[in-house]
C-alpha cells in the first residue's frame, strides 16, 4: 500500500522536521496500532501453516 492510500484510512500520519534536507516520519495512529494487534495472530498462523510443508487449508 502506499503511505497516502494508509493515511487516507487514519492508518498512519506523517509529521516534517524542518532539518536540511528537510526529512519527514511517519508514524502509527491507534486505530494503525489496533489493526496491527488483531492481523499478528493471523499471520502467525499462515506462517505455522506454510512451515508445516502444506498450502493453507490441507
Amino acid at each position: 500500500m502506499r503511505l497516502k492510500t494508509l493515511e487516507a484510512a487514519e492508518l498512519v500520519h506523517w509529521t516534517v522536521v524542518p532539518t536540511t534536507p528537510v526529512m519527514v516520519r511517519h508514524h502509527r495512529t491507534p486505530r494503525g496500532v489496533d489493526l496491527i494487534t488483531a492481523l499478528r495472530p493471523i499471520a502467525g498462523h499462515v506462517q505455522r501453516c506454510e512451515g508445516e510443508g502444506g498450502p493453507i487449508g490441507s
